[in-house]
């Protein structure tokens, strides 16, 4: 987390293109949910609570977190999908203005998340009992924000994995129509990753939906999901730098080839 945490916010590379911003935001909201699932170990480890407010507050970050996560993974599917595509759909549109908009959203979407976890009826909290994060025992309410919460993300996350394995299909037949000509290794680099997480991330959706019951009990159910959900976290943290990463290392080369290209003129333009 830290490596990360450090990787992210102190990277050299000037890279300020939409791809780049969208995958930059999606690691930092899963450093978010690192920092906060490190907390409560802290919480396990000690035996011992904060008051409910400040208790409140962590577990609607941690909230915030995961969900923001989520809909950038949308983003960037969407990203993903018109670039392999190349623009196809709805060409006249300015990409950079519509996705910069997706961005400012995902910010105005975690403020209304941490806005409404933060609501006692909705209360997320860590509880010693379970060993995880579970909604107030003393409220009924919450059950509509749960609701909201899966049925969202579940849905969001089904359209980017059928997105994504289009994707991943086109660029196989792409290779394998014009092998080394546009498509390499790099291409499927920036998928399985992703692709890896929405898959995780819809098992942990679908446990948590028909697995755990609603009044359940069960120590061992809570923990488990609980270790999925740190799980969920770290992969997607690790996810998002190795995306990022790749995306750097390309821009790197782009940057390096035009770099050479101009050098080359101008040595040609002095020559002659």
């Amino acid at each position: 987390m830290l490596f990360f945490s450090q990787f992210l916010f102190t990277s050299s590379t000037n890279i300020n293109f939409y791809l780049y911003k969208i995958i930059k935001l999606w690691g930092t909201f899963a450093v978010i949910q690192q920092i906060n699932h490190f907390i409560s170990s802290i919480y396990t480890i000690s035996f011992s609570l904060p008051p409910e407010i400040i208790l409140r507050f962590f577990g609607s970050t941690l909230q915030c977190g995961y969900l923001t996560s989520v809909l950038c993974a949308f983003i960037l599917t969407l990203n993903r999908f018109d670039a392999i595509y190349r623009n196809q759909f709805f060409p006249t549109i300015d990409r950079e203005k519509v996705f910069n908009y997706f961005i400012y959203f995902c910010y105005f979407y975690a403020f209304i998340i941490l806005c409404v976890y933060n609501i006692p009826d909705f209360g997320y909290y860590f509880y010693l009992q379970t060993l995880s994060f579970q909604y107030s025992v003393d409220q009924n309410r919450w059950r509509y924000i749960w609701e909201y919460e899966n049925k969202s993300t579940f849905s969001i996350l089904i359209f980017c994995l059928f997105i994504y394995l289009n994707i991943f299909f086109k660029i196989l037949l792409l290779r394998t129509n014009a092998p080394g000509k546009h498509y390499k290794c790099s291409d499927i680099k920036l998928l399985v990753p992703a692709l890896f997480e929405i898959i995780l991330t819809l098992i942990l959706e679908i446990l948590w939906e028909y697995w755990l019951e609603p009044n359940s009990e069960s120590r061992y159910k809570f923990v488990i999901l609980n270790f999925l959900y740190i799980l969920v976290s770290g992969t997607n943290t690790i996810t998002s730098f190795l995306i990022l990463k790749e995306v750097q290392n390309t821009a790197k080369t782009i940057f390096n080839c035009k770099k050479k290209l101009t050098c080359n003129r101008i040595s040609s333009v002095a020559h002659y």
